[in-house]
């Protein structure tokens, strides 16, 4: 197999394209052919495998033989005259037919009839062996060309011209197509071509990456890798109704490691197959649409560009590995998202000054995580999970773009945020919070100092219009703080409610004063009505100023 790279190419460039368009049109030429056999009348099909035996015919002989026979000592027998009064229903009964011996001219008869079935048996073996050794010879024919094919493809792939190349992909593609429906290859035979040109779509799909200059401009390479993933989302999707496209629903995916120079639109399908981007590099867009995917492996991937998930006309469903680790800008809208991990975490993150701000933000969706108790075999999912989130701060001032957060209508068991960046900004909005909220105010350890402080205006956490549920007499927020940073400057909490009967018909208002010159500046009363209040408790103490006084 010819790798396309530097190492294989001739000097003499312009005979090598020369020499690949004559055999290029050959090759159009002969399926043209190939599609005009299809219209000729169909071969003689082989027998069933139980009637190549070698004692077939005599049997068929012997059957034949007995059947004449017996029809011959039947043969124009005069009837005795039955009436009902005659008939005797008692033993010996009156038989209506009087049997004899057949003549020698009938028994001359019946073997004459035996042998032309026992030759007429005989000849039919003979055209089943025939037919089978014509479909050998024909699906020996068809698998040489198909790897024929495959190679002058492969040639198309090595060549500098892009338009070459962009041809070679949808002959591979038409390639997989007529394979898949060959009556000629076996299922392994199928398989094995199958497996042999997706790995070579995804090897095309990493060199593209590379953008070689003399191998065609960005636009020109971003084009190829555009037909390649476009030639791949066609035959994985499961909701294909098209009976001439190939199945690579059970086949594995592997794009890692490649820098995809082309947006990226997933929309309306449904698929099982294993979607592998570890190491890529998405310098465009990416998005999925109304869509399942079972089975995304993105934690390591880098999507320089915005990764939005989202639904238009139905829920979109993705499962994944993890979210991943670089992604500056993050929608998620509408979706269910299964996660293949025990817990939920989110990390905040600075990047570099670009052209996008950094964010991360989910809308009304459906998180479920992996139950612990089962394996990635036979996996099971929890809904509403405990939702863990982490901003960083970055030693390297470079990175001065803090990462903000926004969670609207969504649904967690607890919800844990642990700062040490104040100048990203996370907001929960309009959520369910099934037990409690825990947030840690702290300061990172070598840290540069911060370009941006928070601020009354532009404060560090926001929950607003929130439910939560709790057990009756429980403490459902809770703040402890170590850092200087006044804490009317951190956090901000508005309109909520609370619930102590998992009822959310029935809730209770939770209002929120502060005070900054109180030990525990937060102070959270819950009111079933007008100046009615029921449970309160305060929080938000510095304990850091606590730990000073121990050490003093």
């Amino acid at each position: 197999m010819v790798r396309a790279d530097d190492a294989h190419k001739s000097t003499n460039e312009a005979e090598k394209n020369t020499l690949i368009q004559q055999n290029f049109v050959e090759k159009l030429k002969f399926w043209k052919l190939r599609d005009e056999d299809e219209h000729e009348p169909a071969r003689l099909t082989a027998m069933p495998s139980c009637l190549m035996h070698w004692w077939t015919p005599v049997l068929f002989a012997f059957i034949l033989l007995a059947g004449g026979c017996f029809l011959a000592s039947i043969w124009r027998m005069p009837l005795r005259p039955l009436s009902w009064e005659k008939i005797n229903l008692f033993w010996p009964p009156s038989w209506p037919f009087n049997y004899h011996w057949p003549s020698k001219d009938a028994m001359a008869l019946c073997a004459t009839i035996a042998g032309a079935g026992f030759a007429f048996s005989a000849w039919q073996q003979r055209s089943h062996d025939n037919a089978v050794n014509a479909m050998q010879t024909q699906a020996a024919i068809e698998r040489e060309d198909y790897w024929k094919r495959r190679e002058h493809i492969y040639q198309l792939l090595g060549s500098e011209n892009p338009g070459l190349r962009l041809s070679a992909v949808a002959l591979l593609a038409e390639l997989a197509d007529s394979a898949a429906h060959s009556n000629f290859l076996n299922e392994t035979e199928k398989q094995q071509l199958q497996r042999h040109i997706i790995d070579t779509l995804c090897l095309q799909l990493r060199h593209e990456g590379l953008n070689k200059t003399e191998e065609g401009n960005q636009e020109e390479h971003a084009e190829i890798q555009r037909t390649i993933i476009n030639t791949i989302i066609i035959r994985i999707n499961m909701q294909d109704n098209s009976d001439y496209h190939a199945d690579w629903s059970q086949h594995v995916i592997d794009l890692s490691e490649i820098t995809m120079i082309t947006p990226i639109n997933i929309s309306n399908i449904n698929t099982s197959t294993p979607l592998i981007f570890n190491s890529t590099k998405f310098l465009k867009p990416f998005k999925i649409s109304d869509s399942t995917l079972l089975q995304i492996y993105w934690e390591t991937a880098q999507f320089y560009s915005y990764l939005s998930v989202f639904s238009i006309n139905s829920v979109c469903t993705i499962n994944i590995d993890d979210l991943p680790t670089y992604a500056p800008s993050i929608l998620f809208e509408n979706s269910i998202i299964k996660i293949n991990r025990h817990t939920l975490s989110i990390d905040l993150s600075n990047f570099k000054q670009n052209t996008l701000y950094p964010s991360i933000r989910f809308d009304e969706c459906l998180f479920y995580t992996r139950d612990s108790s089962t394996t990635r075999k036979r996996s099971t999912y929890l809904p509403q999970p405990k939702l863990y989130i982490y901003a960083h701060a970055e030693t390297d001032p470079t990175y001065s773009t803090p990462q903000n957060l926004t969670i609207t209508k969504c649904r967690f068991s607890d919800i844990e945020i642990s700062s040490e960046n104040p100048e990203s900004q996370i907001c929960i909005n309009e959520c369910i919070i099934n037990n409690f909220i825990e947030i840690k105010l702290e300061d990172a350890e070598n840290s540069f100092t911060p370009t941006r402080a928070p601020s009354k205006q532009h404060k560090h956490i926001l929950l607003h219009q929130n439910t939560l549920i709790s057990p009756p007499k429980t403490i459902p927020v809770t703040v402890t703080k170590e850092t200087e940073l006044s804490i009317d400057t951190l956090i901000d909490f508005r309109q909520n409610r609370i619930s102590r009967t998992n009822n959310l018909d029935k809730v209770n208002t939770l209002d929120y004063t502060l005070d900054i010159n109180n030990p525990e500046p937060i102070h959270f009363t819950e009111q079933t009505g007008p100046n009615q209040p029921d449970f309160e408790w305060r929080t938000g103490g510095n304990t850091k100023d606590e730990y000073d006084d121990i050490e003093d």
